[in-house]
């Protein structure tokens, strides 16, 4: 189990709760019709929780950074329903199974003020995950 694996198994958890949004996955080279939704996995930091014990495990935790895009002009309310759904996909307390891990989210997502950028309006929302590992 990697950072790979993890951002991988974040990745698929969100584009399979959403199945009707588009979903565009970083390092991506297209911009899909709007309303569509960004996502960024990012480790943030690496620890190790038993510094004398054995077996030793290692903590990551990270963010993840999800962006509804909409069109500016069109008022806040269409994003801020998609964010909404990924509030409700994303809860606190909740863990992923992958294989060799689980990933937790460790607190209510956080809905970030929304922002004109261009012809688009973006409604930011980020949530923090951990994974112990083995």
């Amino acid at each position: 189990m990697n950072e790979t694996d993890i951002a991988e198994g974040l990745e698929r958890y969100i584009v399979e709760g959403l199945p009707e949004r588009t979903v565009l996955l970083e390092n991506r080279d297209y911009i899909p019709e709007r309303p569509y939704i960004t996502v960024e996995v990012a480790p943030t930091s690496r620890t190790n929780t038993t510094v004398d014990a054995e077996p030793r495990a290692t903590v990551s935790r990270g963010r993840v950074y999800l962006s509804v895009v909409a069109e500016a002009g069109s008022f806040a309310k269409p994003a801020r329903q998609i964010a909404d759904e990924i509030l409700a996909l994303l809860p606190y307390g909740l863990r992923i199974s992958l294989t060799g891990a689980t990933i937790l989210i460790r607190k209510p997502a956080d809905m970030l003020q929304g922002y004109r950028d261009g012809p688009d309006w973006r409604q930011p929302i980020v949530v923090e995950y951990e994974v112990e590992l083995p």
